[in-house]
């Protein structure tokens, strides 16, 4: 197994918005495969993966949350994504995060600097092109967020959910599910 380069706590967006959004992503950016649709709480640069797994167990204790998207935000003529609100759970679960995992955070994913957000395209070679497109199919939807993810980012752009937290649970449950992006 190649080594880990990063670590990231992750939202999943599964079912038909999930499809939606993934169909859209292949539509306008040839380059950059999202993989499945997620909203990234925090991006965690590697040290020690064991240090961090104990720290996330706090997560089962949460409830689960309701997350709002609408709209389109783009940043650095590149990045073209779909608008979350940071409000209520997605925020709290933020800041928590950031509580717990602070060393090693990717700056980005500071709460008062994190946008959270559903990527799309980040391509600069048809950035206009690809931001009508998106305006044109975008939807606003709101679903429920039950289950929380610890990926894995390893070279090449493989992924690999790590841990799954059953929010509202004491379970933590361990695939062995390898994600290519």
């Amino acid at each position: 197994m190649r080594a880990m380069e990063n670590a990231s706590i992750q939202i999943r967006i599964n079912g038909k918005y999930g499809k939606h959004i993934c169909s859209l992503n292949r539509r306008v950016d040839k380059e950059y495969d999202i993989g499945y649709a997620h909203i990234t709480l925090v991006d965690y640069k590697l040290r020690r993966i064991s240090r961090l797994i104990p720290k996330l167990e706090m997560m089962n204790g949460l409830k689960p949350f309701d997350v709002s998207v609408s709209g389109v935000g783009t940043w650095d003529n590149r990045w073209i994504y779909l608008r979350v609100k940071k409000n209520g759970g997605v925020k709290r679960l933020n800041e928590l995060l950031y509580k717990e995992v602070r060393d090693g955070v990717s700056r980005d994913f500071r709460p008062n600097l994190w946008v959270p957000h559903i990527t799309v395209s980040h391509s600069k070679v048809r950035f206009k092109k690809n931001l009508g497109e998106v305006k044109k199919a975008a939807i606003a939807f709101r679903v429920r967020v039950n289950t929380v993810y610890l990926v894995g980012k390893y070279r090449h752009g493989n992924y690999r959910i790590l841990r799954r937290y059953k929010l509202g649970s004491k379970a933590v449950r361990k695939p062995n599910k390898r994600i290519r992006s």
